[in-house]
């Protein structure tokens, strides 16, 4: 186990520099993240970046605290308590970042060995790989217009909203 003083001593190692710095990437880390949570809800959801910034702190903490990484529902039923949004519908963006995250880090790893192996042209398996996720978006089959439109107000609005949840746009 590692104490308080082992933990203090390797922070007191550091410079300044190298202090500030950590705590400014970190810190720029949560605004990312706080970011990409605002991206994704605030057009549907009208949500404000500060409380997205609450949220994901909030999420991050609850991550590192429970066991077994159930901090990851706490998400949704964060979204569902603050906004009213189905945790269906925040618990597949949460799959949807967290798909993001593992190809950020298969990327960084591409990177990795493409520098070890000093063959840049490894980098180019980059470009389809990063086209995936913003090309989806147009590949995910939605209902025609024409069909939508006889349907019924009420019932057209329910079913736009549960195909809106499965492939937000």
């Amino acid at each position: 186990l590692v104490g308080w003083t082992t933990l203090l001593a390797s922070w007191a190692s550091l410079s300044l520099l190298q202090t500030t710095s950590t705590i400014a990437v970190l810190g720029l880390s949560y605004l990312i993240r706080a970011f990409r949570l605002w991206q994704f809800f605030r057009v549907r959801y009208a949500v404000q970046f500060a409380s997205s910034l609450a949220i994901s702190l909030q999420h991050n903490a609850l991550n590192n605290l429970l066991p077994a990484r159930t901090g990851e529902l706490s998400l949704p039923a964060l979204m569902k308590v603050r906004y009213g949004i189905l945790m269906t519908e925040s618990g597949a963006a949460l799959i949807w970042f967290r798909a993001l995250d593992m190809l950020a880090l298969l990327s960084l790893c591409l990177v990795a060995f493409s520098a070890q192996m000093q063959q840049p042209a490894w980098l180019l398996i980059l470009v389809p790989v990063w086209a995936i996720p913003f090309a989806a978006r147009s590949w995910m089959p939605r209902p025609a217009c024409d069909s939508m439109e006889k349907i019924p107000g009420n019932r057209r609005q329910k079913l736009s909203n549960w195909v809106n949840t499965i492939v937000p746009r």
